[in-house]
């Protein structure tokens, strides 16, 4: 293993923390709208039980955020130190560390996956909703 193998994980990571940060942002900013919304005296049940199911959607899909981050970070942690292993002439702990760094990548990427998915999902009943009641 070289330096050139640890390199690998160097651009992708803070690119990806960027997308995942961009999302956690327009998250927060809809959560905040949305309890704007319903802390507004103008909405009926129907649109209160709305907001209410958009809300926690947005919930797990923070969560979800917050923690893909997590695992980019630890994952560019684990990358770093890398680099020092080899720096150092510890070829067999940079081999460990850069599998602990892809491991934490790939992990950051399933819950982004997932929130993908829960996103899309939330976006296909918001629509069918609003297909039934036009």
């Amino acid at each position: 293993m070289d330096y050139t193998t640890a390199a690998l994980l160097f651009p992708a990571i803070p690119l990806l923390l960027l997308v995942m940060g961009n999302r956690f942002t327009v998250c927060s900013d809809w959560i905040r709208k949305l309890y704007d919304i319903l802390s507004g005296d103008t909405i009926n049940k129907e649109q209160r039980e709305n907001i209410l199911f958009q809300i926690n959607r947005f919930n797990m899909r923070v969560k979800l955020l917050r923690n893909a981050q997590l695992f980019l970070c630890v994952g560019l942690f684990f990358n770093l130190i890398t680099v020092f292993a080899l720096y150092a002439a510890i070829p067999l702990l940079a081999k460990y560390l850069f599998g602990l760094a892809l491991l934490a990548a790939i992990a950051a990427i399933t819950l982004y996956m997932r929130d993908v998915f829960i996103s899309a999902k939330t976006l296909d009943i918001l629509l069918g909703r609003l297909r039934d009641n036009p």
